[in-house]
């Protein structure tokens, strides 16, 4: 496990609609975990290890009210109006079919920016 910039580039990087790809899923996550601030802030998290849930609470602070992710991306999108207009359906079915075309390998290699 560690960098391997050359796995990066030749995997994701070299190819413009993986990029645009994770740049979308990003914003999407981001989005999903911005309506979703109130709820994970205040969800109990249940490891079976007390010292754990305390960790898990802070990481969770830390991720939804970091400063730089915030100022990154303040507001990602509106998803209620990306589904409008003529265009919006197909739209929509597009991005299903792509989130269902992603697999996952039996064996994880890391990637570090």
């Amino acid at each position: 496990w560690g960098k391997n910039p050359e796995l990066m580039y030749d995997r994701v990087l070299r190819y413009q609609d993986r990029v645009r790809n994770l740049y979308f899923t990003f914003l999407f996550v981001l989005r999903a975990v911005t309506k979703a601030t109130d709820y994970l802030e205040q969800a109990e998290y249940d490891t079976g290890n007390h010292e754990d849930d305390l960790k898990t609470v802070s990481l969770m602070k830390q991720l939804l009210y970091n400063p730089k992710l915030q100022a990154a991306c303040p507001l990602p999108f509106d998803e209620a109006k990306l589904w409008q207009g003529q265009s919006g359906p197909e739209l929509k079915q597009q991005i299903q079919e792509q989130f269902r075309n992603i697999r996952f390998r039996s064996e994880p290699e890391l990637i570090v920016f």
